[in-house]
């Protein structure tokens, strides 16, 4: 398998709890309603330079789509909707 060009193929990581940026903790429930979610990078595209495959990543929850790959459901976005690398 090889990701093409600017797409970064990732595993959304799901928690109880989330910290948010202010250092409140905040509920699964209440997570839901923020813009971004973490992940972790499975594997970049060949054209992606600043993220490697193994990096925790917060990206842009709303951008994307889910792609399933032998029976797991991966989350494919670009690489300008990634905004931290951990």
């Amino acid at each position: 398998m090889r990701v093409l060009s600017k797409y970064v193929l990732i595993n959304e990581l799901v928690s109880a709890e989330v910290q948010s940026m202010t250092g409140l903790i905040l509920s699964s429930d209440q997570a839901v309603n923020s813009s971004y979610q973490e992940g972790e990078v499975v594997m970049p595209g060949d054209d992606v330079e600043s993220i490697k495959t193994g990096d925790k990543i917060v990206y842009d929850k709303a951008q994307g789509h889910n792609v399933t790959i032998d029976g797991h459901t991966y989350r494919m976005i670009l690489e300008r909707d990634v905004a931290i690398v951990l």
